[in-house]
């Protein structure tokens, strides 16, 4: 029993220190609410997947 009460107590630590320690990055909205935002596109250029590649790389995140 006292096992049980040891392994509950170690999970329930992990999980609100997880919890204590996340970092919220941002949210994700609908296009209707980003138009509203943002405003419209009004023109949309294709994009390499290795040129954006080197562009995070340059990030500092």
């Amino acid at each position: 029993m006292k096992k049980y009460f040891f392994l509950l107590a170690i999970v329930l630590l992990f999980q609100s220190t997880q919890n204590l320690l996340a970092q919220t990055y941002g949210k994700i909205i609908s296009k209707e609410e980003a138009d509203s935002l943002f405003g419209e596109i009004l023109e949309s250029k294709p994009v390499l997947v290795s040129d954006f590649k080197l562009i995070l790389d340059k990030t500092n995140s």
